[in-house]
């Protein structure tokens, strides 16, 4: 079974799940997610979902975005602000992620 990166819609996001990862700590630039699982196979759920458009009078509300779902090996990258607002669906999964920090 292939993982899959689908395009969802505003039904499937929850309620006050995005954030950007400089809300953690401001010094965040980067984030990287590599999954040690796959999908279906190893883990149920765990797909990171990243909006493409939200609401601008309500920032809760997506418009539209997608789901990336765990493939091991499958290495995520993306700039940590509000840009890519994202939620990690709740289940298990493994992974190892880092923040690449800028100190000045």
């Amino acid at each position: 079974m292939e993982a899959t990166t689908d395009r969802i819609d505003a039904r499937a996001w929850r309620n006050n799940a995005l954030h950007g990862d400089t809300n953690t700590d401001e010094m965040f630039m980067h984030t990287a997610i590599l999954y040690l699982t796959t999908y279906g196979a190893e883990c149920e759920g765990g797909e990171t979902g990243i909006a493409d458009a939200v609401d601008a009078v309500s920032s809760t509300l997506v418009r539209a975005g997608l789901r990336v779902q765990p493939s091991r090996g499958r290495l995520l990258l993306f700039s940590a602000g509000v840009e890519n607002m994202h939620e990690v669906c709740p289940r298990e999964r493994l992974l190892l992620r880092a923040f690449d920090a800028c100190l000045g």
